[in-house]
């Protein structure tokens, strides 16, 4: 609001009305309001007469200035104007002569190469040479299909000479197309011809650049036109651009006009015969020209780290396919993250925001910043209905002095900052993003400083001051906020993609929150998603407060599986409440006293985490308290199940559960003033890089939910020890290669104690040290930039610097305590951070092994993802075998992209196992901004595929996936045949399983006799892997040899479907899938796989048999001889000639007889198998596999165990 007391050279207004008037007196009253309303306008019409002498005055004094040596100066300038001018005459005709010389020959060569004779004679020629008779035999079978071919040859012979035009001309962007639209990999012809015969009818792109719609959008007949051939030259949109459209004036794209670039850049609009859009997209794009006013490429990489920019050669392409999304904005004045807040329906419809504002935003009256007033600006500016007002505004209005909102003068700026005209930039994208953080006034109606006086905390939250009063104080209700104040600045509230909103429901607090993902079959139905949880309770001398906490507790909406309640040695009332509670609740509460004090907090912690047996976890420290509804606000949350953790707001409270003076708010303000305000869902790789890894932005665990931990890492550190940052050190291990999340909906009370506060631990070593310890843990668990690091420094060092003198009394300088070289030295063990990308949890041990690798991995310290393609039914017992520790992410409907993924949890490794989920990363790979190793383990599928579709998709993947890990010498064949083995890039790795203990099965559950010999398959039940056959060799096996044998099947598939409908026999049992098939081998006597399946290489099911400790008999595929043979050459059982593709049912029930009878035989063999085993050890094979990981870009890691 302008206050005329903060400009007192401004006269007052007019004595107020006297509002004693009688009421009689009407005509007086109108009077005086109209007098009032003239003096305001002659008062304001002065103030504008005055700024214009001012302006005229400063613009006067300016040219006088400049005008003193004008003719000294004019002189030498004409001169060096005239040596220009006949220099660049000189150069311009040089370089003509040589052009248009090389388009000539160009176009001469192109000619000769695209006429129809040439396509015909070249390859006749060739094969004359060869075979000198071919062309006599050709002309006699001419004459029999020369009419069949006549009414086809000439279209096909045009179509690829456009399709070869195209290429030519590097407009068709095949690699992008196919990406784009998967679909057509299945054409049987280069993709440009699906372009032109099929995809552009259907307003497919063949560029990311050129928008079909929206070039036929601009001509409505031109598409019929193109259908009926009404252009010879031309039957596709691209071509009929080329050849027509930018000089008739067409845009081949929303945001690139071709008279615009022209006008812009003067050196290539000099060029002759020269297409814009060509030049753009091969030359202009990379070189940061802008290909639309409203799209500014340096404003656009201003907003990446330089890292990041760096790198982007295309930013164009790279807005339309990351930035958009990720809501970066293209120019300084249209703001995506505002656009999306204040335009739902847009921020839902997942149209990229710009591209809409282009199409029908602007049309429609919307406006592109807080700042821009588009009805405004058109009814000020009288613009005709289809001219954009923002880039009027751009290109004419701000020059002209058009304002662009009632309260932001643009004449007024800049006559009152000359340092802003000086500069030449538009006032309005200055004000946005500078002068208003300067204090700067947007016009004499809005007074800043004033502004501020009255709202302080706009300043404290670097707030834009206007922004605010126009939300605030314009028109809307601020209690809609939730009474926190938004921002432009904002994070938008989630990808534009409506599925997620589809599924849960528009009303669900949680269906448009950025990067929340939940699992599908969540997803489908919230209300059932009730994972268990157990609260811990660890108490010390806190009876004054057990009472509140425990009833905060206990009345909680959401239900409660456990409560464990912990007392570390307490010597007041405390135990006596915890009984109490426990009592009034037996069921579900556990209580556990320390007779002696355990010595820490986190060695309390420790002890409840490991009681606990649910799927969650909150730690109530006893003297906190939270609201009722505290779990059903947080508990949501993991349906993501890349979700590690998650917190709501805190409040700082004291003794007396008053707020305290120093809050929450402003412990984390440094960081960021409005972060906290909302919602939001992070990857634990940006939350470390950019807030948790500078300071700890959890202040207290009571706030905190999160997964049942594996503590085994963590145990390795001093975590149980520290007095001050464990909760920290322990945020940072829960949340390794997952996300947090975060509410605002919920309050945790946390109480501050006058007896316990921190300043007293600024003047210990202990507070110093156990940061170092922090930073350097930081350095060795995630990829963190320097300044992180520097950050985190900086904030320790400023604690010491106000407690130096006694710190350093004590002899302990800052370098002693917080040493920077343990941190570097920590940055260097550093191990990779896997993405174990699986086609989906199913059986199969393509998808088991992947999970047991993954476990491992996790074992042994590194970061892992597992990202599930999600290509098979979900099976709930395969889920099972993964650590649940380790995060998930799921594609599904609302599932952003792979690149994404790679870049927001920093992926240093991908590690795939199937031939989708290998092309799918391999196409990423162009898209990410994070540099990453691609590592593909075949398991016998590539050499499966028809010749064709092998081609296909080494043509694809093959030059991005950067180490091919073979399991079998066959996986080899199919790349030898296609020349593509290059040795350097192979490597052989076995297959393997873990040798944890296991308890074998006992013989009574399942109804077997002791004297009973058991035959054990596990496997997928295909037809191929020979349950049928199975069932028919023990059979036969029994009659042979006269014994009781029994023939147990494990795993689920179409067979296992089938076979519970019929009548097998009794002494075959079915048992579905089962997560350990080891304990069922150890229960049964031998193995079997009578498989006739091609893609046999490595089976896991005979490792398992192995582990056991019992022979198996399987068919002679891909590497069984080998795994089957001991180093002496001897076999742990016996092989089954499928060479014929058949099962030889008699023969291999003789080997099941002969092992079920010769007592001496089998034993010999069931000591191989447990002297064999040891190879396939996956601590082993895990060690490898790591020796392949630390290969990638800019990793030095060793590896250890």
């Amino acid at each position: 609001m302008f206050n005329h007391q903060d400009h007192p050279s401004l006269p007052s207004s007019l004595p107020p009305f006297n509002t004693q008037l009688p009421s009689h007196s009407p005509t007086v009253l109108a009077h005086h309001r109209a007098l009032q309303a003239r003096i305001r306008e002659l008062r304001y019409e002065a103030h504008r007469c005055a700024s214009h002498a001012r302006r005229l005055e400063i613009e006067i004094t300016t040219a006088a200035a400049h005008g003193l040596n004008l003719e000294d100066q004019l002189r030498v300038v004409n001169e060096r104007v005239t040596h220009l001018t006949a220099s660049q005459h000189h150069t311009r005709h040089r370089f003509n002569r040589v052009f248009n010389a090389t388009q000539s020959a160009i176009t001469r060569l192109q000619q000769l190469q695209d006429s129809a004779t040439w396509s015909i004679a070249q390859p006749l020629f060739l094969l004359e040479r060869r075979w000198p008779l071919f062309p006599r035999l050709l002309a006699q079978f001419g004459r029999f299909i020369a009419w069949s071919l006549r009414l086809q040859l000439r279209q096909q012979l045009t179509d690829r000479r456009r399709a070869r035009a195209l290429l030519a001309h590097g407009v068709f962007d095949a690699h992008w197309y196919a990406r784009t639209y998967p679909d057509v990999l299945t054409w049987n012809a280069p993709l440009v011809l699906h372009w032109l015969k099929i995809g552009w009818q259907q307003g497919r792109q063949p560029h990311p650049l050129f928008d079909v719609q929206w070039y036929l959008m601009q001509q409505p007949s031109l598409e019929q036109q193109l259908k009926t051939a009404r252009f010879p030259h031309a039957t596709d949109p691209l071509t009929h651009y080329l050849l027509f459209g930018e000089r008739a004036g067409y845009s081949p794209h929303p945001l690139f006009d071709p008279q615009w670039y022209l006008m812009q850049n003067s050196d290539v609009a000099a060029l002759q015969n020269v297409n814009a859009w060509q030049h753009y997209v091969h030359i202009g794009e990379c070189e940061g020209r802008d290909p639309h006013p409203l799209f500014s490429t340096a404003w656009y990489l201003k907003q990446l780290s330089p890292n990041d920019a760096t790198g982007i050669q295309h930013p164009l392409q790279h807005y339309l396919m990351i930035g958009a999304q990720s809501g970066l904005s293209p120019h300084p004045l249209f703001d995506t993250a505002w656009y999306w807040q204040h335009y739902p329906d847009i921020a839902a419809s997942g149209i990229d925001p710009l591209q809409h504002y282009l199409r029908d935003g602007a049309h429609e009256g919307r406006d592109p910043n807080p700042l821009f007033d588009s009805d405004w600006y058109v009814a000020q500016a009288q613009l005709a209905i289809d001219i954009n007002p923002l880039r009027h505004y751009l290109e004419y209005g701000a020059a002209a002095g058009d304002a662009p909102h009632p309260l932001f003068d643009s004449t007024w700026y800049l006559a009152n900052n000359p340092d802003v005209r000086g500069s030449g930039q538009n006032p309005l994208a200055h004000y946005l993003h500078h002068g208003a953080y300067e204090e700067r006034d947007p016009s004499p109606q809005f007074n800043t400083a004033g502004y501020l006086r009255h709202y302080p905390h706009v300043r404290d939250q670097h707030l834009n001051p206007l922004v605010h009063f126009i939300i605030h104080h314009g028109g809307r209700n601020p209690e809609q906020w939730g009474g926190s104040y938004p921002t432009i600045a904002s994070t938008h509230p989630n990808s534009p993609d409506t599925a997620l909103a589809a599924v849960l429901g528009q009303s669900h607090p949680l269906a448009y929150l950025h990067q929340f993902y939940p699992s599908a079959r969540f997803a489908n139905d919230p209300s059932a998603f009730q994972p268990s949880i157990t609260v811990i309770v660890p108490n010390f001398n806190h009876a004054s407060y057990l009472r509140q906490r425990l009833d905060s507790i206990y009345n909680q909406t959401y239900p409660i599986a456990e409560i464990v309640l912990l007392d570390d040695a307490s010597t007041d009332d405390s135990r006596a409440i915890l009984m109490e509670y426990a009592s009034r609740d037996a069921a579900r509460t556990r209580i556990v006293f320390n007779s002696e004090p355990s010595g820490g907090a986190f060695r309390q912690w420790q002890r409840g985490i490991e009681l606990a047996t649910s799927e969650l976890i909150w730690i109530a420290e006893s003297d906190d308290w939270c609201q009722p509804d505290f779990l059903a606000k947080l508990v949501p949350f993991f349906m993501d199940e890349a979700v590690q953790l998650a917190y709501s707001k805190s409040q700082f409270i004291d003794e007396n559960n008053c707020p305290t003076a120093f809050c929450c708010e402003d412990y984390l303000a440094e960081l960021s003033p409005i972060r906290w305000s909302l919602p939001y869902v992070e990857t634990a790789h940006r939350e470390v890089c950019e807030y948790l890894g500078r300071k700890n932005t959890i202040p207290n665990v009571s706030a905190v939910v999160f997964r049942k931990p594996d503590l085994r890492q963590l145990l390795k550190t001093a975590w149980r020890d520290l007095r001050i940052c464990g909760d920290w050190l322990f945020y940072l291990y829960v949340l390794r290669g997952g996300k947090l999340a975060y509410t605002s909906a919920t309050t945790n009370y946390y109480r501050l104690h006058s007896s316990n506060s921190s300043a007293a631990t600024y003047r210990t070593p202990n507070y110093y040290q156990e940061h170092a310890l922090i930073a350097s843990e930081i350095a060795r668990l995630y990829a963190v930039p320097d300044d992180t690091l520097t950050a985190h420094r900086q904030y320790v060092a400023r604690f010491y610097r106000d407690n130096a003198n006694e710190l350093e009394g004590q002899g302990m300088s800052f370098p002693l305590l917080y040493n920077q070289t343990q941190i570097m030295a920590a940055a260097q063990q550093r191990r990779p951070t896997v993405l174990m990308a699986i086609f989906g949890f199913a059986t199969g041990g393509g998808e088991v092994f992947p999970i047991r690798l993954a476990n491992e991995l996790q074992y042994a310290n590194y970061t892992v993802t597992v990202f599930n393609f999600a290509g098979e039914p979900f099976n709930t017992a395969v889920r099972q075998l993964l650590n649940p520790t380790i995060p998930v992410i799921e594609r599904n409907a609302w599932f952003p992209s792979v690149a994404w993924l790679i870049d927001a949890f920093g992926i240093d490794v991908v590690h795939s196992h199937h031939a989708s989920v290998d092309q799918v990363v391999a196409l990423a790979k162009a898209e990410t901004v994070q540099a990453f190793r691609h590592v593909v383990t075949m398991h016998g599928m590539y050499e499966g595929m028809a010749p064709w579709l092998f081609q296909l998709m080494l043509e694809q993947i093959g030059d991005q996936v950067d180490t091919w890990v073979t399991i079998a010498d066959k996986n080899l064949t199919p790349f030898i045949a296609a020349g593509a083995y290059q040795p350097e890039r192979f490597i052989r790795i076995p297959n393997g399983m873990s040798f944890a203990p296991f308890t074998p099965i006992e013989r009574a559950t399942l109804g077997l006799n002791d004297s009973a010999f058991v035959v054990c398959l596990a496997s997928r039940a295909i037809a191929e892997k020979g349950w049928r056959a199975a069932i028919a060799i023990v059979t036969r096996a029994r009659e042979l040899s006269g014994r009781d044998i029994q023939l147990l099947l494990l795993g689920d598939g179409v067979i296992y479907d089938e076979l519970r409908t019929e009548s097998v026999p009794p002494y075959v049992q079915l048992l579905g899938f089962v997560a350990q098939p080891v304990a069922y081998f150890a229960l049964a006597d031998v193995g079997l796989l009578p498989s006739t399946f091609k893609g046999e290489s490595f089976p896991l099911t005979l490792i398992e048999c192995l582990v056991a400790g019992r022979p198996f008999i399987a068919s002679d595929l891909g590497e069984v001889r080998q795994m089957l043979t001991s180093d002496n050459g001897n076999l742990a059982g016996c092989l089954i000639d499928v060479s014929n593709g058949v099962v030889p049912i008699e023969t291999t029930a003789e080997q099941v007889a002969l092992l079920a009878t010769n007592n001496e035989l089998y034993a010999r063999q069931a000591e191989l198998a447990r002297q064999i085993a040891p190879r396939f050890d996956l601590t082993t094979i895990m060690q490898q596999y790591a020796a392949v990981y630390e290969l990638s870009p800019n990793f030095c890691a060793t590896v250890q165990t």
